[in-house]
């Protein structure tokens, strides 16, 4: 008995060093896993997979009608992003026949394949007075059919990039080294940017009315605005959908600077 005893003691121990050693281990690797370092790459990754099935973009074999903004804030952006912007590049909703979605701009990540669609809402078209962007729209629709994609959204207020296009820039360039970096900040730059108010079609008319544009565009950009002829919501509310339409909505996770 005493020496089943002193066998059994033995085994005991073996096991409880085995047991200690696998214990230390675990809660190493759990502290691993908590650690900064882990928790960034771990997302780095998550977000590579993610965005490693964006949908590429097409592009035009014609130029697109542009706003009287769209020059200025380009030039902008170029100081910021350089060769990683795309004009006249389209995605096609394939919900509809020959329904072409054609962001204002695209700035592009080749290293994560991520795609930021920006956009710059006018309240109206100039030459016209017809309502842009206003709530209830199509912009909605669009945005979260750009989601789906795996594209990111950003709108601006015309006004917005007018008064502060150094502030846009910014706040662009914040979202996308946020997911660079897998380290989610609030985007300091947008206490840069004054908030605007969006618009319903009412809104959109009325503002038209008061030519609200020429209070806030540069005379230069403001003396065109007679000539700006732009696609409206109209155009994609005579659409037809496919036979096998699919309605499901999309989460919203796009951003708005409103």
């Amino acid at each position: 008995i005493e020496n089943e005893y002193k066998k059994s003691l033995v085994e005991y121990n073996l096991k409880k060093q085995s047991f200690e050693s696998d214990r230390k281990a675990v809660e190493n690797e759990n502290l691993h896993r908590q650690s900064e370092d882990f928790i960034v790459n771990y997302r780095k990754r998550r977000i590579e997979s993610f965005f490693s099935k964006s949908e590429k973009p097409k592009k035009l074999k014609t130029d697109t009608e542009k706003s009287v903004t769209h020059v200025f804030f380009l030039e902008h952006l170029k100081l910021f992003f350089q060769y990683q912007i795309y004009v006249n590049a389209y995605i096609e909703n394939s919900n509809f026949e020959n329904l072409k979605y054609i962001p204002d701009y695209v700035i592009f990540d080749n290293n994560l394949n991520l795609f930021i669609d920006i956009e710059i809402d006018e309240p109206y078209i100039g030459s016209e007075g017809i309502p842009m962007h206003f709530t209830k729209g199509n912009d909605q629709e669009r945005d979260n059919y750009f989601t789906k994609k795996k594209w990111i959204v950003i709108r601006f207020a015309e006004i917005q990039v007018i008064e502060n296009p150094q502030g846009c820039c910014a706040l662009i360039n914040d979202v996308l080294l946020n997911i660079k970096k897998a380290t989610p900040q609030y985007a300091e730059n947008q206490n840069r940017i004054n908030f605007t108010n969006d618009w319903n079609k009412d809104e959109a008319h009325q503002l038209a009315f008061l030519r609200f544009r020429n209070t806030y565009l540069p005379h230069n950009m403001a003396k065109n605005l007679e000539l700006e002829k732009l696609e409206t919501d109209n155009y994609n509310l005579n659409l037809n959908p496919k036979p096998k339409y699919d309605d499901i909505k999309f989460p919203s996770r796009f951003i708005s600077c409103f």
